[in-house]
């Protein structure tokens, strides 16, 4: 990673990663990884591959879900990865259950001329849904 990651940048890459989860944006979402990265929705999940994967994933994912909120907490900052804990709540549909998502992310970031771009997610998330 030429720049060095940074807790501004990090927090900005958390930002817009919540935003594109709330508003239920599979393109926005996949425009802060990187063309080849890879997406572990679970530890023993086969990653997501490559932008066309991801975005299929959350497209899939956002579908059944209203009313999000995502905030995160980052954690650490050691080269070029980053660990942040998140919390999501949602209206699960068609239901219309109240879901939390309560999650830890690993992120390996490169350096573009305009930022960061996540070139690795590995994810670790608890769910409950009240109906």
């Amino acid at each position: 990673m030429n720049t060095s990651l940074n807790r501004d940048l990090v927090e900005r890459w958390l930002a817009a990663y919540g935003t594109a989860w709330e508003e239920r944006d599979p393109a926005q979402l996949t425009a802060l990884f990187d063309g080849e990265a890879n997406y572990f929705e679970t530890p023993f999940s086969v990653p997501f591959s490559g932008l066309a994967a991801i975005q299929s994933y959350w497209h899939q994912a956002v579908s059944a879900q209203q009313d999000i909120r995502f905030r995160s907490e980052l954690w650490n900052i050691d080269g070029d990865v980053a660990i942040s804990h998140w919390h999501t709540t949602f209206t699960r549909l068609p239901v219309n259950a109240n879901s939390t998502l309560d999650g830890v992310f690993h992120l390996k970031f490169r350096s573009t001329p305009t930022g960061i771009v996540c070139i690795e997610l590995r994810e670790w998330w608890h769910y409950q849904e009240i109906a």
